[in-house]
Parts: C-alpha cells; structure tokens; sequence
C-alpha cells in the first residue's frame, strides 16, 4: 500500500470511528440527549407543505433545508427517538473534517498532519453544542457546504462545471443558515486569490443575488429582534473577534491563557510555509494555499458578523461551544499549514506534532463526555415533565393552564395534546412523582390578572409559614405583611383555589410547588409582580403548597387566605 492510500485509508477509518463514538455518546452518556429549545420550532410550527413554513426564518436564519430535514425525520419516526434528529449534524460534522482535510491535502500539508489534525477535529469538545444538538444541523450544514464551496473553487483554468456546481452548493448552503455568508465570501476570496476573477464571480453573485431576494420576501422579519445591530463599536467588534479566535483555540486545545501566543503562532507558522512553499516553486506555490488564507478570513468575518448580530451579548459569548465549532472549523487549514512548517517532512519533528494533536483530541472527548452527562440530564427531565404533563392534559385533572399555555418558547400545550394524539410521542414509562409535580407546577399553578382557580371559597388556603417572623393574621380574609430580601411565604392549598397579591412597589416573584409529601418540583415558576396592582396566584390541585419568594417591600398584602 503506497503512502496515500495509506494516509486516506486511515482518514476514511478516523471519519467513521469518530461518527461511531459521537453517536454512542449521545445515545448512551447521562440516558441520552432529547429535545431541547429551537428543536420544537422546527418539530410544531412548520410544514414541508407551507412555502411560508419553509423560507419564514429562524431568529435572522434562513434554514429551509433543516426544516426539511426535521419534518422528514419526524415523518418517519415521530419524537420516539432523538438519534435520527441528531445524525444528520453528525454527517455534517464528519463532512467538515473531511472536507477540511482534501483542502489542507490540496494545500501541501503533511498528510499524516492533516489526518491527526481533522480526527482531532472530530472529538472538538469545546464545540459541543454543535455534536449534541439536532438544531445546529443547520450550522454544521452551512459550514460544511461552504467548504464544499471552496474546495470546487480552489482550482486552476477558467470557469467550469466545478464552479457552476459551486454556486449551486453556495446556495443551498445559504438556504442552511446565515453563518454561510462567511463561507460564500470565501468561495470568492479563493477565486481571487487563484486569479479567477470570473470564477470567484461566479460563486459570489447568483447565491448572493437568490439571499438578497430571500431576506427581501422574508428575511428582514428576522431581524426584528435585532434593532440595535448598529451599536456595537468597531473596537467592540474587534475585541470580539480576538476573543473568539484566542479564546476558542484555549477551549480546544485546554491551554488556558495560550490563546494570542496560539493566534500569532499558528499565523507566522503559517506565513513562514507559505513563503517556504513559494521560494520552492518560483511566483506561485506547487499547491494553492489560497483556500487555507480564504478560510481563515472567514473565521475572522465569521465572528464580526456574530458580533453585530448579538450587539447585546458580551464578548464571552464569542466562546460559545456552537461558534468554536464553526470557527475552528475554518481555521483548521490554516492551522494545518502551520503545523507542517513545524513538522518539515521530518518524523522526529512530525512525531511530537501528532502526538499533541492526539492528546488534543483526548481533551476535547473528555470536554464531550462531561457536557454530555450534563445536558442529558437537564434534557431527560425536561422530556419526562413534558410527557407527565401530556398524560395530565388529557387525563381531565382541573388546569389553569390552556391551549396556547407556553411550556417551552416555542411548544404550547395545545401542540403537546396534537402530537400525544397522534402518538407521536414515547410512552410515558419513565415518568416519575417528580416529574408529575412538575408538570402540575407547569399547567396548575398560575400568576393572572383573574383568577383561574375558585377565590374566596371555604376551606381558604392557609398561611403556615414566613422566613421572616410568625404568621401574620388574616382578619377578613386578607395579610398585610412586611417582607426583606430573599423572603418566603409558605401557603396551604387543601383544595383548589387562588389567593390575591399586591405590592407596594413590585418585582419578581418565584413559586416552587410541593405535594402532600414534602416533595419539592425540580424548577421554580417566576413572574413579574406590578407595583400597587392585584394579580391572583391560582392553584387548580389540592394537596399542595406554594413556596413563595417575594419582593421585598413595606406593604405585602395576601387576600383569599387564612391565618395559621
């Protein structure tokens, strides 16, 4: 086996272990991922059969092929199981390092280097948001199309079937998600640094033209959440973009505070091969290492553009897992090129390369397995209230919550009921005591502006206990009391009922439900108690009580209630 098919056998062989083991994780580590967040955008509120559905955007995103994937995959097996959600951004994944890899091939990178450097790729745990959500299929799309993009740029001649292919793939890529007008700017970089101008022409104009017409018809809807995309400053942009390019490379490669001495080390080690590779080849390099430069300039407009995008973040979110993943995505050729001037062609310089890159991987699995365990677990109680909450639903029990009740930002009970009734949904087997308090904390505990529940009728709710001092009296039915930070009032319900509230001056009031038992629900309910004006704590169970955590305040009143 000559040295190629060697080095492709073992990338090829890399590529699907990899795949094997993310899956694995995700399936088998803390019980497994499920639904979280924008999934439910993508599984309640869009059809394949609705134009509308298919181009209104996602947040500022256009993501017509991750709605198709969604509904295709819901189509054939329902939410009974999260795994076939999650592989397509696991193949998109696997075609990034791949993709990655034939351009740093292509560029002259030592192809041991980027063979260890994509496998290490592959297990980025600083990037996990993106292995272990179904939704950012749509990111992993992107950037893997746009890659796709470059590399059917990045060659010599004038315009040909490759390029025509090329603007198709660009387009669908933009039809992924926005990150790949990034990736867009680099197909055209890359034809311009081949010296294609008409070839970098094409792969920049008929996708931009098709985006423009788009965001005109839909796109500028998304930006309503987006009014203040002018007030991030140029300084601002900048030490966001420095955050996310040194800041990520720490998170990959566990080197905390090496992130500006990786930036500039990586960019002169970069420059020194390229110089290296066009000293050796006369005007222009044996290989293009345009791809690599145009790549790289992506990272950077990558990250000013999220930077505009999310003025009201601060700088950190620049290290966010999901934008590791794209960034470090983008940089690897780069990096590759970087890597190999250290190497030189010599095993007894290539050796201590590959084995930092392999323990770089190692981090990154252990950084997998750690977020894994964690978002499991929030995400198998956040399944097994949704699924306790279905059985309630349509078991009769009295609700205060109705139809368009918001269980997660974007899935109401109405659409919970549809989809229980179409029995799109796993059996409820693992559902628990805690799991129905939760569900009860959900859809039978309310803050309105009536009541939803019976006020002022016998037995009324008790008061039982304060964190600051005795139970007040309830002559007439009512309490005034005076509360400090962090109070609490413990409240009785044996039967279904409501109790008034108003405040002096107002805030946020937090609610934990507990059962006859003492049991407590995972996650407290919270809303925003006006100043001076009523509003009516409703309880549609009986058996309960209510932990409530009030605003601190000279004038509390609680009227329904009685007294200890």
């Amino acid at each position: 086996m000559n040295r190629a098919r060697a080095v492709a056998t073992v990338h090829g062989a890399t590529i699907v272990g990899a795949l094997a083991l993310l899956l694995w994780t995700n399936v088998a580590v803390g019980g497994g991922q499920w639904f979280s967040g924008d999934d439910w955008d993508f599984l309640v509120n869009r059809r394949l059969t609705s134009l509308d559905d298919l181009l209104r955007p996602h947040n500022e995103h256009w993501s017509t092929l991750p709605v198709v994937v969604f509904r295709l995959t819901f189509a054939a097996v329902g939410l009974h199981a999260y795994w076939p959600y999650l592989l397509p951004a696991l193949l998109a994944h696997g075609a990034i390092a791949h993709l990655a890899w034939r351009l740093m091939c292509r560029a002259g990178v030592d192809p041991w280097v980027a063979t260890a450097l994509s496998g290490a790729y592959l297990l980025v745990g600083a990037g996990h948001e993106n292995l272990l959500w179904a939704f950012q299929v749509g990111s992993n799309g992107a950037v893997a199309l746009g890659l796709w993009h470059v590399l059917l740029v990045d060659h010599d001649g004038p315009p040909d079937g490759r390029d025509l292919a090329g603007t198709g793939v660009g387009s669908l890529a933009l039809a992924t998600s926005t990150v790949a007008v990034a990736l867009v700017a680099a197909a055209g970089l890359t034809g311009v640094l081949r010296r294609r101008l008409r070839a970098a022409a094409l792969a920049v104009g008929p996708p931009t033209a098709l985006f423009l017409l788009w965001f005109v018809a839909y796109g500028r809807a998304g930006l309503a959440s987006h009014s203040d995309l002018h007030s991030r400053s140029l300084p601002g942009t900048a030490r966001y973009v420095w955050e996310g390019l040194g800041g990520g490379l720490e998170d990959v490669t566990g080197l905390e505070g090496a992130g500006p001495v990786l930036v500039v080390g990586l960019l002169v080690a970069a420059v020194a091969r390229v110089a290296l590779a066009h000293e050796r080849g006369g005007r222009r390099p044996p290989r293009s290492s345009a791809a690599s430069l145009a790549t790289a300039v992506a990272a950077v407009l990558l990250l000013a553009l999220i930077a505009i995008g999310r003025t009201g973040a601060g700088v950190a979110l620049a290290r966010s897992p999901r934008y590791v993943h794209m960034v470090t995505a983008l940089l690897l050729p780069g990096a590759g090129l970087a890597l190999t001037a250290l190497a030189d062609d010599r095993w007894w310089r290539r050796t201590p390369v590959l084995a930092a890159l392999v323990a770089v991987g190692l981090h990154g699995w252990g950084l997998l397995v750690d977020a894994a365990g964690i978002t499991a677990a929030s995400e198998q109680d956040h399944r097994d209230t949704l699924l306790a909450s279905a059985v309630m639903a349509g078991s009769g029990a009295p609700l205060v919550a109705t139809a368009d009740t918001h269980l997660t930002p974007d899935l109401q009970l109405g659409e919970l009921e549809q989809l229980e009734r179409r029995g799109a949904l796993p059996p409820p087997t693992g559902v628990g005591p805690l799991d129905r308090l939760q569900a009860s904390a959900q859809l039978q505990l309310a803050l309105e502006t009536e009541p939803l529940a019976p006020f002022g009728q016998a037995p009324l709710p008790r008061l039982v206990g304060t964190s600051f001092g005795p139970v007040p009296p309830a002559p007439g039915g009512c309490a005034t009391v005076a509360t400090g930070p962090d109070a609490q009032i413990a409240i009785a319900f044996e039967d279904p009922g409501a109790v008034a509230l108003r405040s002096a001056v107002g805030g946020p009031v937090h609610a934990d439900l507990a059962d006859r038992d003492g049991r407590r629900a995972r996650a407290s309910r919270r809303w925003e108690l006006p100043g001076s004006q009523v509003r009516y704590l409703s309880v549609s169970l009986g058996g309960a009580t209510v932990y409530l955590t009030v605003p601190p305040t000279t004038a509390l009143t609680l009227c329904g209630v009685a007294g200890q």
